[in-house]
């Protein structure tokens, strides 16, 4: 006969009465030094002791709404939260309401003349329910009062850690996150998490399209939707299918996928233009390293002085997270050999830079917040106005396509490739080691280089 887990119920070893037993949540921990809030029930009877667990499990849950959107220090939040849970008593949930039963459970317990059939989990003291007791798989999801925001609370509270309120990739972070929940809630309204729908997900979906965003942003959205509430699930506990999951935008094409690269033709022309007195030195040191490294944009733009080390053999970039900007994922941090047009712009820029210290950012114009954006517009100018580049397709994320192209088309091997230009591979044996010597790097570097 199948049996079902009673959430939050266990049974004392000792006494052998049933106890409510609940795990703070990760946003309260720091708020509350305790991991669990056990309380008896003060019943060996299993349905009553589910039905006084409900009621006592939906105070918990205000409880920790309280604790998130309240304003008070951390010792006076603790004191609150020990005197509410002391008050968590028997006379809550009994007096004067032993006859009351929850719903879908009082056909069933007039069903059962003796007492409910109920054994213990060998691994745990959890109580199982069997059938007979409870002709159920649906699990009764308490509404718990938390809305899209609170969720968001709860999601940015969580991922913060240490970071402080003025670091510039934690508040980048904290805004994008900020701003996708506000599209959603314009888009349905600031609904309870446990009443979001598969319906209010594609309802988002579509008044997206409308505003005509492009399918990787409408997905990147409909990922941190997804990431706050599977977040928000957990740590209420509430056990529910994720609105957001397996949702996208189908394209036959990405937006990525209609850059092309840069015929030869296009790189002598760029490079003339480069070389002209007229072209300031910060702008012709970017384009330098993005030629001949394949990097991202804004992992150049957010380097520091430490990063480039022109000491050693082989000239590096470190390409690594830091203060002004993060990695997109963790195989974009790496070191690159620094060659042909990337060795000119490096020893240009810390010759530049050299006395501003190794801490400072190489190019001061575009560290910090939205610095990858300005500097983006800025090159973009460049190209349409100075070179004269009018196709569309054609843009700086151009240059990173053009280095792949040139080191497919000399032989390198594609896990050189990733590594070179930061791309995640889905080979896990590929993470084992420490990866390729830079010397081979280099060496595979040079193969490409523009003479």
């Amino acid at each position: 006969m199948p049996s079902f887990v009673l959430k939050y119920i266990h049974r004392h070893p000792a006494s052998n009465r049933l106890q409510y037993r609940r795990r703070i949540p990760a946003f309260a921990r720091d708020l509350v030094p305790r991991t669990e809030i056990i309380r008896s029930l003060k019943t060996e009877d299993v349905l009553e002791a589910q039905r006084r667990c409900e009621l006592i499990n939906a105070r918990v849950e205000k409880l920790f709404v309280g604790l998130l959107h309240e304003q008070s220090s951390s010792s006076q939040l603790y004191e609150l939260f020990k005197r509410d849970i002391k008050a968590l008593e028997y006379s809550q949930y009994t007096g004067g309401r032993q006859q009351e039963t929850l719903p879908g459970i009082c056909t069933q317990q007039q069903k059962v003349a003796e007492a409910p059939v109920f054994e213990t989990s060998p691994k745990t003291s959890a109580v199982m329910l069997t059938a007979e007791v409870l002709d159920t798989k649906e699990e009764v999801v308490p509404t718990n009062g938390l809305s899209l925001k609170g969720a968001l609370d709860i999601y940015l509270n969580d991922k913060r850690g240490s970071r402080s309120e003025g670091d510039a990739v934690w508040k980048r972070f904290r805004l994008e996150r900020e701003r996708v929940v506000k599209l959603l809630v314009d888009a349905i309204g600031d609904k309870d998490v446990t009443e979001l729908s598969r319906q209010d997900a594609r309802s988002f979906r579509e008044k997206l399209i409308e505003q005509e965003k492009a399918p990787a942003t409408i997905n990147k959205y409909i990922a941190n939707c997804h990431a706050i509430l599977a977040l928000a699930y957990r740590e209420c506990e509430i056990h529910r299918n994720n609105p957001f999951a397996r949702l996208k935008v189908k394209a036959s094409f990405s937006e990525e996928d209609a850059r092309r690269s840069f015929t030869g033709q296009e790189l002598k022309v760029l490079l003339r233009e480069l070389g002209l007195r007229s072209t300031s030195d910060e702008l012709r040191d970017i384009f330098h390293i993005l030629l001949d490294t394949g990097a991202r944009l804004g992992e150049v733009v957010g380097l520091q002085l430490k990063d480039v080390d022109l000491r050693g053999d082989v000239p590096i970039l470190q390409i690594r997270p830091n203060k002004f900007r993060d990695l997109k994922n963790q195989g974009s941090r790496r070191v690159v050999p620094l060659i042909g047009y990337a060795l000119q712009g490096g020893l240009s820029v810390t010759a530049r830079r050299y006395a501003a210290g190794v801490e400072a950012p190489l190019f001061p114009n575009y560290a910090g917040q939205s610095g990858n954006t300005k500097a983006s517009a800025r090159l973009m100018k460049f190209l349409r106005n100075r070179v004269g580049f009018k196709d569309p397709n054609v843009c700086v994320h151009s240059l990173r396509h053009t280095m792949k192209d040139r080191l497919r088309n000399v032989g390198v091997p594609k896990d050189v490739r990733n590594a070179i230009q930061g791309h995640s591979s889905s080979d896990v044996g590929e993470n084992y080691g420490s990866g390729f010597s830079i010397k081979y790097l280099e060496q595979s570097l040079k193969k490409v280089c523009i003479s």
